[in-house]
């Protein structure tokens, strides 16, 4: 998979959203393919607050359908 895996967040949280993506940033400066990990967070990676959980499902089914 490697620089090619794509993660996503759909969350209606705007805390969730930034507490994950603090996270991820800590987590992944300990790994020790670190610099594959954060370039396919950045490049194929997010995390999207909507409003509600009619949208997150209509979003992650267009993401991976």
């Amino acid at each position: 998979m490697g620089e090619t895996a794509r993660s996503f967040l759909i969350t209606t949280s705007n805390k969730l959203a930034k507490a994950v993506d603090e996270e991820l940033e800590k987590q992944c400066a300990v790994l020790p393919r670190k610099e594959i990990a954060a370039a396919s967070l950045k490049e194929k990676g997010a995390s999207v607050v909507v409003d509600t959980l009619d949208e997150a499902f209509v979003l992650s089914n267009k993401i991976a359908p």
